[in-house]
């Protein structure tokens, strides 16, 4: 297939598709958030840090309670593997059963961390 002559036309085309995806590069790399999932096993302590604050999670087999330690100013929203919700107070009554659960910390800003706490 023999080469073409660059016209004009085709010059504004390549100009604008760069422009158009350098603009896409330059927004994703500004408005970029870090994926924030930790994964814990239910047999081992799970220490979260989440801007400053420590958030720890301490599974108990043979009381199955899960301790949570966490800042007062930290919200706390949690979810059990069959969907129903958890009320997050510093201890809270898990089977293995209802394993795995998932947590979601955040704060007053939109900023937020999932945790994964899979059974044994």
């Amino acid at each position: 297939m023999p080469a073409q002559k660059l016209t004009k036309g085709r010059l504004v085309q390549i100009i604008i598709m760069m422009v158009v995806l350098i603009a896409a590069f330059t927004y994703r790399t500004i408005s970029h958030k870090e994926s924030s999932e930790v994964v814990c096993q239910s047999s081992q302590p799970c220490e979260v840090k989440f801007q400053d604050k420590n958030v720890r999670f301490l599974y108990q087999d043979s009381t199955n309670t899960l301790a949570v330690t966490k800042s007062e100013d930290l919200t706390i929203k949690g979810s059990k593997s069959d969907g129903s919700t958890l009320n997050v107070t510093a201890t809270i009554t898990i089977s293995k059963d209802e394993m795995p659960v998932t947590f979601v910390i955040s704060d007053d800003s939109d900023n937020s961390v999932k945790v994964d706490i899979l059974p044994r």
